[in-house]
């Protein structure tokens, strides 16, 4: 005889109590699992997994759930392959742990993530902020691979919890994987002043630009690039000055290599150095975060480049006087490197259609503007191949 009870459950008093700690503890367990989920890296940026699972529960991502559908099982428990060629998602057990959640775990934390740091510090060479950068990121590409958007929506935030200049860059580089969305490349139609700046030729490749490119993470992506112009607009040195030789960002290179600078042998400086002492004056050195913020400016995207200069709450903490200053020598030293990766590739003869290359045709500079609050804007102008490097630039 069944006894029914209120809403049709079988149940006693705190039944449910230890029940999330209970199937917590069944993952990996071989002895009731039904499916092995057997997870490799096209790349191989981990090591090959073979988890004994539970379908009811992997069943909770969609993504998980249409793989199972499309298997043909044989053999029990059922084998479930997975292949992984995102190349952020670079730790197994940031994977591990979004899958944990689909079993009723907990969302990664700040105390969580320093867990798995720890765990992965004897075969990473990474320094801790960068290593937490990636396992903040490998945990987001995990979320949006299993298309759970509560793990991807944690990840994001923590991104930015954890973000500082020595790990900005693979940051960015996650941001901008595939692409930049329309809410940073959309510009059309805010003044008359912006639609009388652009001939019909910048008009045309910005579209063709725009076609080619689709952000990989979708509105996440949006989001970090977000939390990484907040990042630096709040932590630009309020005595900030570009430096020349900062590299830019080797994970997500603006330009060719052929841009970056090399070290001058008629650096005066040279003559003072001395056996036993500094090689250079401790004066003469610019901050490490002076260095770091210039590589980030020097490596933005255009569009995410605008940005930065024209948040109101950049003008509020410099002043737009310094701003604009800031500004223009950022601008000089990016279009410095531009035209001299152009020359060495023009006198190459190189041809490549990669992003980095595409970008030597794209002119930018300063000019006076009464529309925005800061008296200046930051505008590009693209050069066909009969166009000189310079004959279009118009620094103010």
């Amino acid at each position: 005889m069944f006894v029914r009870l209120k809403q049709g459950r079988f149940s006693r008093p705190d039944a449910n109590e230890n029940t999330t700690g209970y199937v917590l503890g069944q993952l990996g367990n071989r002895d009731f699992a039904d499916v092995v989920l057997q997870l490799s890296h096209a790349f191989y940026l981990f090591p090959f997994i073979s988890l004994p699972a539970h379908g009811l529960f992997l069943a909770r991502s969609p993504r998980l759930r249409s793989l199972m559908a499309m298997e043909h099982y044989h053999s029990h428990p059922r084998v479930l392959n997975v292949h992984i060629s995102d190349r952020f998602l670079s730790s197994s057990t940031a994977f591990l742990e979004a899958v944990a959640y689909i079993y009723g775990g907990p969302l990664l934390d700040r105390a969580s993530l320093e867990r798995l740091v720890a765990a992965e510090s004897e075969n990473s060479i990474l320094p801790p902020s960068t290593a937490r950068m990636s396992t903040v990121l490998s945990y987001a590409a995990t979320g949006h691979f299993l298309q759970l958007h509560e793990v991807i929506s944690r990840a994001t935030a923590l991104a930015a919890d954890t973000m500082d200049w020595s790990n900005l860059s693979i940051a960015l580089a996650f941001g901008v994987e595939g692409g930049l969305g329309t809410m940073w490349t959309y510009v059309s139609g805010t003044s008359s002043e912006d639609a009388n700046s652009f001939s019909p030729q910048d008009e045309t490749a910005s579209r063709a630009e725009s076609l080619n490119t689709m952000p990989a993470y979708g509105m996440y992506s949006d989001r970090l690039l977000t939390g990484i112009i907040e990042f630096i607009v709040t932590n630009l040195p309020v005595s900030f000055k570009v430096h020349s030789s900062a590299p830019q960002y080797a994970e997500v290179p603006r330009l060719p290599a052929s841009a970056e600078p090399k070290p001058s042998l008629s650096d005066t400086r040279l003559s003072h150095i001395r056996f036993g002492a500094m090689a250079l004056e401790e004066e003469s050195q610019p901050a490490r975060e002076v260095i770091a913020a210039s590589s980030a400016l020097l490596s933005l995207p255009f569009h995410l480049l605008r940005h930065v200069f024209q948040i109101p709450m950049l003008g509020e903490r410099l002043g737009w006087p310094l701003v604009s200053d800031i500004a223009k020598s950022v601008v000089d030293e990016r279009e410095a490197r531009r035209r001299r990766a152009a020359l060495v590739a023009g006198s190459s003869q190189l041809v490549n259609e990669e992003h980095s290359w595409t970008n030597l045709r794209w002119a930018e500079s300063i000019e006076q503007s009464a529309g925005h609050p800061s008296g200046f804007r930051i505008i590009r102008h693209y050069l066909d191949a009969e166009t000189p490097t310079s004959s279009r630039s118009r620094n103010s």
